[in-house]
């Protein structure tokens, strides 16, 4: 196939879901992803329905004709010797987190080795499904591998700093992109509107706050006051209905009580000062600032640590409220371009 052919696949994917997304929003249950939707929360019941339509629902405005060819135009022509296997070890903590690493993969030219995560495991499969009644031969640019892989000549893996150690051990003799934990922080100023306070929560509670791309940190400044965000965060309280996360918040908030630790309770997440990235589920850590030339400074030196950046102040690589669940194309994880990897091979 062609790229222009490749590219056209997945456009037509785009508008396919698209179209089911909007079906399921009026016909909940009764829709061609119904079973789906489904099969995914049995697998995984951090996939409820509403984290898998979300998921799908963007990709289907990354994949509209326009963006995938402005995107790709950078890396053209896609020229090499001989087609390479690459084999792609995906994460599963959110739908479809791997399917970026797919789409760069397909366009790229090369044949992928897909080792699905036992976490997300239903939705990609479902995707190829629908890219090969488009085209079949789009099935010769990838292989679902259940067993152990062998026979690749380069590896893109995404885990946990526990994993990458593994990865780097198996694969560091292979061209590679190992990613490792990441979080993502915001940095406010107190003089944000309610709309961008309600892109935070966003920010902060989509996907269950699961994602390397969901705020579990914010920067506040001294005296800040809190009720204003802890309102927006209010529409997520229904997040109290999976039980996983419930038992969580229960269990996060009983703990810190238990410890004196003060918190803010927001009824379904607790808020704690604290200025690790990283924080559990259903906890929000922030810290306090003086002057953003310090909050500059911890972000420098945790560079390695962190993956998104949402504010409105003028900090390099700041994103804005409400965006970074919302990746676009050229947003790579880690900040390491995939399809300049793939290019090179």
């Amino acid at each position: 196939m062609t790229l222009a052919e490749r590219i056209d696949v997945f456009t037509n994917l785009g508008k396919y879901l698209r179209q089911v997304v909007s079906e399921e929003d009026q016909q909940p249950g009764k829709t061609s992803i119904s079973t789906l939707l489904r099969k995914a929360g049995l697998a995984n019941p951090w996939f409820d329905k509403k984290s898998v339509l979300a998921s799908l629902y963007h990709l289907s405005f990354l994949l509209e004709k326009d963006a995938l060819h402005s995107w790709i135009k950078k890396y053209t022509p896609l020229n090499f010797k001989r087609q390479k296997k690459v084999a792609v070890v995906m994460a599963g903590n959110i739908p479809l987190v791997g399917f970026h690493d797919f789409l760069c993969g397909v366009l790229s030219g090369h044949k992928l080795l897909v080792k699905m995560s036992a976490d997300d495991n239903v939705l990609l499969p479902f995707i190829a499904k629908i890219l090969e009644k488009e085209n079949a031969d789009i099935s010769a640019y990838y292989e679902f591998c259940a067993d152990r892989l062998s026979g690749f000549d380069a590896v893109i893996a995404t885990g946990s700093d526990n994993t990458s150690r593994y990865f780097d051990y198996y694969f560091g003799r292979h061209p590679h992109i190992i990613r490792k934990n990441r979080n993502s922080t915001a940095v406010l100023s107190g003089s944000e509107t309610q709309q961008e306070l309600a892109g935070l929560a966003d920010d902060i509670c989509m996907y269950y706050g699961k994602g390397c791309r969901s705020v579990s940190h914010v920067f506040v400044p001294q005296n800040y006051d809190f009720q204003p965000l802890i309102e927006k965060l209010s529409a997520y309280e229904d997040l109290l209905e999976m039980k996983k996360f419930r038992n969580n918040y229960i269990y996060q908030k009983t703990l810190a009580v238990i410890n004196g630790e003060h918190i803010l309770d927001a009824g379904f997440l607790i808020l704690k000062e604290c200025d690790e990235w990283a924080s559990p589920i259903a906890t929000l850590h922030f810290s306090f600032y003086n002057n953003t030339s310090s909050v500059v400074k911890s972000l420098q030196a945790s560079k390695d640590k962190i993956q998104c950046v949402v504010t409105n102040e003028d900090i390099a690589h700041g994103i804005g409220f409400g965006t970074s669940q919302k990746p676009g194309l050229s947003d790579y994880a880690d900040g390491i371009d995939t399809m300049a990897f793939l290019k090179n091979l």
